[in-house]
């Protein structure tokens, strides 16, 4: 057995986060506070243009990663007509103090707040990073973040109102936000699945992801709380650093809203990818093909716990989703089938 998806220990994480030194409420102590509360292991702190290590938030049962996200619109004036591009970029090594595509005259002092903004901030000395809304432009930003060592997810496209050919156009993102919980709570739809295989189908190998890109305006209980909505689960030997984000950058990982995948395999024997996962209603598995294989537990009377599924050369990728009875959803990355058909 090909292991895609091994048996390992699964850190719940939330990729997307805000807090008070950008534009969102909580302090990043108050997020780690309540983020454990929930059972998450993990929080990237992506305050807006600023770059923030918070090692000390980083102890034996949480990760602190280093992140920023960056943005620019189309145009000036800024509107909610504009298109915009978010990248969210994670360090991943903890002792990366590079702070890319920033530009103090521009970006700097948009988002933040400077009550809070903290002594370990950085700030270098490299030349500002003039932004432009074009493919080039972005694809500029984007080499410059993987050259300066950072993991980098591009934001919910649907929020951003960009459209198959624009995204068509980016090129060397590691991964795509699949499901972002809080523009969903805005009224736009949270599963951008069609984007990633547009993307897919377009030969873009790359993984995909979800957080909540919360800000936590209002209190939790509320139907419109943004906070634990939206999830990626890093599978990785330990809760170490290094060891999270290396497993974040090679694919050890799937989105969720809810169900839990427990292994992905592919036995070279029978040639089938065999899943497991929690209860669930039904499960999917897509590919680069209008070949659709799925297993529904109303054809068992009882939830199911696992599939075998076909895999053909042909299905240049294969991608599971699972659905449990609540409608709540969780996708794996796409495994490309010269990754394990040998």
């Amino acid at each position: 057995m090909i292991d895609l998806l091994p048996r390992l220990p699964q850190y719940k994480a939330n990729l997307h986060c805000h807090t008070v030194i950008s534009d969102g409420k909580w302090t990043p102590e108050q997020v780690k506070e309540g983020y454990k509360s929930h059972g998450y292991s993990v929080v990237a702190y992506t305050d807006h243009e600023l770059f923030i290590p918070h090692p000390e938030l980083t102890d034996s049962t949480f990760v602190a990663l280093h992140a920023t996200e960056v943005g620019l619109d189309e145009k000036e004036p800024k509107s909610n007509h504009n298109r915009v591009l978010h990248l969210g970029l994670i360090a991943l090594d903890p002792d990366n103090r590079n702070n890319p595509v920033w530009n103090r005259q521009k970006y700097y002092a948009t988002y933040f707040n400077r009550d809070y903004v903290p002594q370990n901030c950085v700030l270098d000395s490299s030349p500002d990073f003039w932004r432009e809304y074009s493919h080039e432009g972005i694809n500029k930003m984007i080499k410059a973040a993987k050259e300066n060592g950072f993991y980098v997810t591009y934001n919910h496209p649907e929020w951003s109102l960009e459209s198959y050919n624009d995204y068509m156009g980016y090129e060397g993102f590691d991964a795509l936000e699949i499901m972002n919980y809080g523009s969903s709570l805005d009224g736009t739809d949270a599963d951008d699945a069609y984007v990633y295989d547009h993307m897919l189908k377009g030969g873009k190998r790359i993984f995909c992801n979800a957080g909540d890109d919360n800000h936590n305006p209002r209190p939790e209980g509320s139907s419109r709380f943004d906070s634990y909505g939206a999830w990626t689960m890093i599978v990785a030997e330990k809760l170490e650093y290094r060891t999270v984000t290396k497993a974040l950058s090679e694919g050890f990982t799937y989105a969720s809203t809810g169900p839990s995948f427990r292994y992905i395999g592919y036995d070279p024997e029978t040639k089938k990818i065999h899943v497991e996962f929690d209860p669930c209603d039904r499960v999917f598995m897509l590919g680069n093909v209008r070949r659709y294989r799925s297993k529904f537990a109303c054809d068992y009377d009882e939830p199911i716990t696992s599939a075998d599924f076909d895999a053909f050369p042909d299905d240049g990728y294969v991608r599971l989703i699972l659905i449990d009875k609540d409608g709540k959803k969780a996708f794996s990355r796409a495994y490309f089938v010269d990754e394990f058909l040998k």
